[in-house]
């Protein structure tokens, strides 16, 4: 579900405006694109030249584009701002608060990620942070909001350790699956085919080459295991890896029927939506004990977490799995639970709608 469409829903006696920043001001605006390219230069040139930063990433990490969109927004309103009840962004790349004279509209954000959530992952390397000057205006934004809400405990944790944002301030209420569950019978022989799935479009960010490296230990004990490699093409030669790649959205819940378990050992994870889309099919998880992940996946329970560069512990857990049925089927079905009561989007709106109700009446 679209954000858009849950605010529309939770708030049915408002009329709702929706401002697209990229399509609705900056493609409008060629010249603000060539001046903030010009900024990235004077800003990143040394890590650019370097590598240690690619151009594309550090776009929209400029003070020129955060406050120029900040500037401009109230210019986009079709209204006088003393019309606007709230505003709501879905994102912490700018500051969408709006002035209105001494005081500001209620500005809400939700977000997957702070910059400085980076810091909490091991393989890490902090010379890849983004400018002083950018997390200085990344500040602004969280203090300017009257509440953020995030995806994950891990980057509530972030807001309120690395930018000195308030506790009471900052909300975990988790995300939902971006596609309809598959509502079918499971097509995995009842967790007895040992097929494994990777579904992820990064296959080094996403723990891709742990995964085959603990598919091949996996396969000295288990010969008949498979492994489906879904959303990305990387060359790999091992036997029973089926190398997927890019399919429709919509197409990608007919290789969670067909398997008895997901295995994204991801390195970074501000969320993990694929892995919300495993329970909702009923599939247990292996994957990283780190970012999100041991909030959405609670070890022995839905799945199994370990360190992602460990495959020889990561092939044991597979195994475990795939060589009990009934493992699979308990592990499923708890993990299925936590998407009916916490991991949906009918939960995150009505927790979002009743704080932001109660910061207005307040």
């Amino acid at each position: 579900m679209s954000v858009d469409a849950l605010l529309r829903r939770e708030f049915p006696e408002y009329e709702m405006e929706v401002i697209d920043v990229q399509e609705d001001f900056l493609d409008k605006r060629p010249w603000i694109r060539w001046m903030n390219w010009l900024a990235v230069l004077l800003e990143y040139a040394p890590q650019i030249m370097s590598r240690t930063q690619h151009p594309q990433a550090c776009y929209f990490r400029t003070p020129y584009i955060a406050r120029i969109i900040h500037r401009h927004l109230p210019s986009l309103l079709k209204k006088p701002a003393e019309d606007y009840l709230f505003s709501f962004q879905t994102s912490s790349l700018y500051d969408a608060s709006i002035a209105m004279n001494k005081d500001r509209i209620p500005n809400f954000i939700y977000t997957d990620h702070t910059h400085k959530t980076n810091l909490y992952y091991p393989t890490f390397d902090p010379d890849k942070l983004f400018s002083k000057k950018w997390v200085r205006e990344e500040q602004h934004i969280y203090e300017n909001a009257a509440r953020i809400f995030t995806m994950s405990e891990h980057v509530r944790r972030s807001a309120i350790d690395h930018y000195n944002i308030p506790p009471k301030k900052v909300e975990c209420v988790f995300a939902g699956s971006n596609t309809e569950t598959d509502t079918r019978a499971l097509d995995n022989d009842d967790f007895t085919n040992k097929r494994i799935v990777f579904v992820g479009v990064d296959w080094e960010r996403k723990g891709g080459p742990e995964l085959v490296n603990a598919f091949r230990i996996l396969l000295r004990d288990y010969p008949d295991a498979v492994l489906d490699i879904v959303g990305c093409n990387p060359e790999i030669n091992c036997p029973n890896v089926n190398v997927i790649g890019r399919v429709p959205l919509d197409e990608v819940k007919t290789f969670f029927r067909k398997s008895s378990v997901l295995c994204v050992p991801t390195k970074v994870e501000p969320f993990g939506i694929v892995f919300v889309e495993a329970f909702a099919h009923k599939i247990p998880v292996v994957s990283s004990n780190l970012g999100a992940l041991p909030q959405i996946v609670e070890h022995g329970k839905s799945g199994f977490l370990c360190d992602p560069a460990d495959s020889t512990v990561m092939a044991k857990y597979l195994g475990d799995l795939i060589s009990s049925p009934e493992t699979c089927q308990r592990f499923g079905k708890y993990g299925y639970k936590r998407v009916q009561e916490t991991l949906n989007w009918n939960s995150v709106g009505r927790i979002m709608a009743e704080s932001i109700r109660n910061h207005l009446s307040d």
